[in-house]
């Protein structure tokens, strides 16, 4: 129940509005009441027109190619409710890059309405330079002789969309003995490109290379086979004392084995040996 003397407005003839005889669809109440002047007359209230006020027209930089999410506000006065504000597309919705058209309507529960509408424009994102980070080169050791599998990540940011990033050859390949010249291009949808590239060295496997007891003494010579796997890279080293050790011979397997002969000849001293992989 509302009191209606609580809603005469500002400056009305009336003072006190003592009954109320009916009310219509449209929410007009028609009664009698007395006036400033003390008399008693007839009164036929309207409630007050039905108000909208839309927000004016919007324009935004969205953030990423898919558009920008708008928030608004909307407000309604006056009708014989409350009054129910809908808006299409609604506050808080992702509008597209472009420009849209906001319908808005407002309506009470005598049936008033009332509408504006308002266009929001939805620029695309600034274009920012692509920045492309890259791995530092990468250096490992095989498993076996086939190479080794290496997982790396590149991240690119900026440019004016979403942005893909390929890398030739693709992380998780299988990479060969020796050093790999990895390349790696990010694009964005506006036509975009830049490229960064890093090395992957995968060194032969670290397996223990056998270097077998000396064939035979020739021209007071040592000679000996050295026998692992082809590529890699060894020392043999000497020693009278198995505490000091000096390196005689440094190379790289050709194939799964070769020779050595020891340059120094043997002396009544005696000479150890040994080998050891070495990192290329």
């Amino acid at each position: 129940m509302v009191v209606l003397d609580n809603l005469l407005p500002p400056n009305c003839p009336f003072t006190n509005l003592a009954l109320a005889y009916g009310i219509n669809d449209s929410g007009q109440v028609c009664g009698a009441g007395f006036t400033t002047n003390g008399s008693y007359h007839a009164f036929l209230a309207t409630p007050p027109v039905l108000s909208l006020t839309c927000s004016s027209n919007i324009t935004v930089t969205a953030p990423t190619i898919l558009g920008a999410i708008i928030s608004f506000n909307l407000q309604a006065a006056g009708g014989c409710s409350p009054a129910t504000v809908s808006a299409s597309p609604p506050s808080g919705s992702l509008f597209p890059i472009g420009s849209t058209t906001v319908n808005v309507t407002a309506s009470d529960l005598c049936g008033d309405t009332n509408s504006c509408s308002f266009v929001v424009t939805v620029n695309p994102p600034a274009t920012l330079p692509i920045v492309l980070t890259c791995p530092s080169n990468i250096t490992v050791t095989a498993s076996s002789t086939n190479g080794a599998v290496v997982s790396f990540a590149a991240v690119a940011v900026g440019g004016c969309s979403l942005l893909s990033v390929t890398t030739v050859p693709p992380s998780g390949s299988l990479f060969p003995l020796g050093t790999t010249i990895v390349t790696n291009t990010a694009s964005d949808t506006c036509g975009d490109t830049t490229n960064a590239t890093f090395t992957v060295t995968v060194n032969p496997p670290q397996l223990p290379l056998t270097l077998f007891a000396p064939a035979q003494a020739t021209n007071g010579q040592f000679s000996f086979t050295l026998q692992g796997l082809t590529g890699q890279r060894f020392v043999i080293q000497g020693s009278t004392d198995l505490m000091t050790w000096i390196p005689l011979y440094t190379n790289i397997l050709p194939g799964s084995w070769t020779n050595w002969s020891d340059p120094t000849p043997a002396t009544n001293n005696l000479r150890f040996y040994r080998t050891e992989t070495l990192l290329q």
